[in-house]
């Protein structure tokens, strides 16, 4: 291991913040007087003083690091010791940056994306930034590990390691969390070599311009589905209905729910997202519905096939692998947030009318569950056991930190530099 860099440019602080500020804008997250919700949601998660990383160090010096439990479920096959989390106070200045370069990011994503950006979601993100790039170091250099493993690749802590580990000759390992995503957080790969679950994954990024040679395709640890040879869903489950919403801010939720509550399809569970509100998903559900919290969606409609309801969740992947139908539900117009959910199987509703219609037809006629898992196995290779046998049999091999996978901001480096 390299010395670590104890210092890095006004152009790596903002290409470690740029993915998130992009994320936050499209998903319509702003600093307002009116939306005090949203600025309490992002006042907490950058809280600047705290510098936290959830983490664990194997055995044999692969440091794993996550930020959300999803991604700690996802990489979790993999470790053979308890998951630790480090916390350091940070004086104030360790997270300071000039007050132009706020101004010169905002500046290029509005000309670059076209998007307007809030000034101050920039300042506060590039204050995180700043911080995390020290949390990166301290991390480093306390655990010196052989290898690093990531389950994300738009938070600023973990592009942060990205430049860290590089400086220090570090491989670093991407094992996405989640389906391959068609928003612009997801356009890069800013890491040595990356684990996908499916060819189409692979497909996806080389059309991107990725380096085939760093990708390998290894499926989905975090669950096992249904063997192809298992016994098929039965007809009679078609009645069911398993409503699962995303972690939406409460206009998108109270959207969601109401059109469901239009449609009149009759009762149903909930499954929450395990970083839902539990009280405001109990208020909005009808009184003839269930609420099942602390549940996989896919393991519980293993049990209890049903027609699922979600807002463009990549949790429809997994119960297409299972031989289940699914509807999208989302505001009209919206595109689609994942790749796999471009196709026919997953049908798009936006209103009440669309979406009874849908789940009448799928009652009626149900849908050929063959063809729902040989589409899914396209993005899924493999899963469980034979997937984390997989990406193990990688992590032991020899890697090299000569290329990254796909930088797709490398261009906001260059340009901020000529400001």
């Amino acid at each position: 291991m390299r010395k670590i860099a104890e210092s890095y440019s006004q152009e790596q602080l903002a290409w470690i913040a740029v993915a998130q500020i992009v994320g936050f804008t499209d998903s319509g997250v702003v600093f307002s007087p009116a939306r005090p919700r949203w600025r309490g949601r992002i006042a907490r998660s950058l809280h600047l003083e705290m510098g936290r990383a959830p983490y664990s160090l194997s055995e044999d010096g692969v440091l794993f690091v996550w930020s959300t439990e999803n991604q700690r479920r996802n990489l979790a096959p993999l470790w053979n010791s308890s998951p630790r989390e480090m916390t350091r106070i940070l004086r104030r200045h360790s997270h300071d940056f000039p007050p132009r370069l706020s101004h010169r990011l905002q500046s290029w994503i509005e000309a670059h994306i076209g998007l307007p950006v809030n000034s101050e979601l920039v300042g506060v993100s590039l204050a995180k930034a700043s911080r995390d790039l020290r949390v990166a170091q301290i991390l480093l250099n306390r655990h010196r590990p052989r290898k690093i493993v990531i389950a994300t690749q738009h938070n600023s802590l973990q592009r942060a390691l990205a430049l860290t580990a590089r400086s220090a000759g570090i491989p670093t390992v991407y094992i996405p969390h989640a389906p391959t995503a068609l928003t612009r957080v997801y356009r890069d790969i800013p890491f040595d070599y990356a684990l996908l679950r499916g060819r189409k994954d692979k497909e996806f990024y080389e059309g991107l311009g990725a380096n085939p040679s760093r990708i390998t395709v290894i499926g989905d640890m975090s669950w096992s589905r249904r063997p192809k040879d298992a016994t098929k869903p039965q007809p009679h489950y078609i009645n069911r209905v398993v409503v699962a919403p995303s972690p939406w801010g409460s206009q998108r939720l109270k959207w969601f729910f109401a059109v469901i509550e239009d449609a009149g399809i009759g009762s149903y569970t909930v499954i929450p997202h395990p970083r839902s509100d539990l009280g405001q998903i109990h208020s909005l559900s009808s009184c003839h519905s269930q609420v099942v919290d602390n549940a996989r969606t896919v393991q519980f409609l293993r049990a209890n096939p049903a027609i699922l309801i979600h807002g463009d969740s990549g949790v429809a992947l997994e119960v297409m692998a299972e031989g289940l139908p699914s509807v999208s539900l989302t505001p009209a117009n919206t595109p689609a947030r994942y790749a796999f959910l471009k196709t026919d199987l997953v049908p798009r509703v936006s209103n009440a009318q669309e979406l009874i219609a849908t789940v009448g037809r799928l009652r009626a006629t149900p849908p050929d569950t063959s063809e729902l898992m040989n589409y899914a196995s396209d993005w899924l290779d493999a899963t469980g056991e034979a997937a984390a046998d997989r990406a193990r049999s990688f992590l032991t091999q020899r890697m090299e930190t000569s290329a990254w996978v796909l930088d797709g901001w490398h261009s906001l480096l260059g340009d901020l530099s000529s400001r």
